[in-house]
Parts: structure tokens; sequence; C-alpha cells
């Protein structure tokens, strides 16, 4: 790591800000436009299921979604070492992304972002409206690596800007340190680019009717652009979906979106008490904005009986599923 740590102490900066990112992507259609789902669709491949759908986002853009297993360590490490590369454009204070947006707000240093960025890289950098925001943006980026560094989980959820026909066509990875500083960024991008957003996702032994999601992000390069958006929510719920097509016992999967307030923020608006497993809430200040209140014993029931950890938000699958537009327009899926 002789090549990060040279990175880190050239160009370590300090950075404070609040929430989300600047660019914005134009819209096809009208406000009150509902993104149009497909049904899921379920691809055999051996002995293993890959779980799809695409949708017509309100720009016009297509997602794609799939639902793949981890099914060794192989697929393991190929997801691993996309996150590491992730992890490098938009690490706070020594992320490339980070420090050049910051290098190009202050109009200084930009010999050392001409010879690192990527030529299609530096107009968007410059063309960013609220950089401070997008390097926050960054730090949601970071939290969700953090989960997906502690382990891969047993799937991964992924949108992919093309169709998905079987596990996600991963080249043949590369370590960072074998890639020049200079070439992080295009590295990335030529390897990783179709990729928008990931979630690892858990069984849980001990708890065999709830699965548990980790490391929910997006790729910095599309946090760059500002495209597909609006996918926080449809990710976990194509996930429930798919995993009660494989399993149709479970019932709650749960969440510890604690590190990333922008998803937290997102669930606890999404969802009502009764969508919620029965004494979730352990700090009544979070949730009295949205009616999420629960008494103190109902917390230590929910704690000591339920098995999930306190800061956790569960969620009923059923209610989680309703919000994948494809489940909302068919009513004879389970």
């Amino acid at each position: 790591m002789a090549k990060f740590n040279y990175f880190k102490k050239t160009f370590t900066v300090f950075i404070t800000s609040i929430c989300f990112f600047g660019t914005t992507a134009n819209a096809m259609f009208s406000a009150d436009y509902e993104p149009q789902a497909s049904p899921v669709q379920r691809i055999t491949i051996g002995e293993h299921e890959i779980f799809t759908s695409s949708m017509t986002l309100k720009s016009g853009e297509i997602a794609y979604f799939g639902f793949e297993p981890i099914i060794d360590e192989d697929r393991s490490k190929k997801w691993r070492t996309y996150s590491d590369f992730a992890d490098l454009l938009s690490k706070d204070n020594r992320g490339m992304l980070s420090v050049f947006s910051i290098f190009v707000e202050r109009n200084e240093q930009l010999e050392q972002v001409q010879e690192n960025a990527p030529q299609e890289v530096i107009p968007l950098l410059k063309s960013l409206q609220q950089p401070k925001k997008f390097r926050e943006a960054l730090r949601g980026v970071c939290s969700g690596i953090t989960g997906m560094h502690k382990g891969i989980g047993d799937y991964v959820t992924y949108v992919s800007k093309k169709p998905i026909t079987g596990f996600f066509p991963f080249a043949e990875p590369a370590s960072p340190e074998k890639v020049a500083i200079k070439d992080w960024i295009q590295h990335h991008i030529n390897h990783y680019d179709d990729l928008v957003m990931s979630v690892s996702s858990f069984n849980l032994d001990d708890m065999p009717k709830v699965y548990e999601h980790r490391g929910i992000f997006r790729n910095p390069m599309s946090m760059l652009r500002g495209d597909y958006k609006g996918l926080g929510m449809y990710i976990h719920a194509f996930t429930g979906v798919a995993r009660s097509l494989q399993n149709p016992s479970l019932e709650y999967m749960t969440v510890n979106p604690d590190a990333n307030v922008l998803m937290r923020t997102l669930l606890l608006k999404a969802f009502n008490a009764e969508e919620l497993y029965p004494g979730r809430a352990l700090d009544n200040k979070t949730y009295e904005p949205h009616n999420k209140k629960f008494s103190q014993e109902a917390s230590e029931q929910f704690i000591q009986e339920a098995g999930f950890k306190p800061n956790d938000i569960a969620i009923k699958l059923s209610a989680l599923k309703s919000k994948f537009p494809a489940e909302r327009s068919d009513a004879n899926r389970d």
C-alpha cells in the first residue's frame, strides 16, 4: 500500500459539509410519473438461481436489477475488488474524486487533476453545482463500502446499466496495488462503469425468517454523473421480491443504516409503525417526526425475544415488496 500512503500524504484535505450531491439529470417524464418495472424473472444457471427485473426511471434511464448468489471465493473476491476501487475514489479526505473536486473548486493543483483524471471526469468535476454536498455524498458511499468489506454476504443485489442474463460479467480483478495511481479512475470506469448500485444480502442462521442487508452503496462515478437517481428504496424492495420467490417463509428484512443518514431517513419515512417489527424504536426522538414511537417495554422485549441488534430497522417483507412497482402492478404475484 505504499502508493496509497503516498497519495494520502500528498492529497490529504479536511472536508466539512452536509448531505447529498449536486448534478441533476434531465427528466423525460412529468413530475407525477411513477417508475415502471417488469415482473421479476428467475434465471437458472446450473444449480444456481439469479433474479432480474428492469425499471424505467423518471429520467428515461432503464435500470436493470440483479440478485445473484455468492457461489464461491472467486465471486466474493470480484465484488470485494470492485468495492476496493470504489473506496479509492470516494474515501473521505483522500479519495481521488473527493480530493480532485476540492482542487477544481479552489482552482489549485490542477496539474494533479490533469495528470490523474480521465478527460471525461474533469468537466464533470467542474460542472458540480454543490461540490461540498457531492463530497458528503461520497462519505455515504464509504460507509456502504465498509459494510461490504466486513463481508460480501450470501447474495449481492445490484443495479446495472445493461440487461442481466446471468452473473455480473466481471473481468479478472486486479488489486489496487497493481494499478498505477494515475490509472485508478480510468481502471474503475473500464471495469465497473456498468454497475450503478449494490448491496450485500445475508442469511441469518439463528433467525431463519429474516435476512439482513449490509453495505449498500452507489458507484462513485454514478454519484459524480448524477444519473440513475432514486434507486435506494427500489434495490431493497426488489431484493424482497427475489428473496420471497426464493424462500416464501421469509418475513422480515433487517438493516442497520446508522452510518448512512440518507438511507436511514429514506426507510423511516417510507414505512409506518405497523410495517416495522413491534418495538423496534429505542430512540423515540429519531422516529417522532414520522410517527414511529414505541414504548421502552416493547423495545426491551424486541431485543430480548426477536434477536435483532439494537439499532436495526426490521421491515415486514410484505410491506417492503409492495414498494417495487412490478409487485404493485401484478395482483397475482405472491
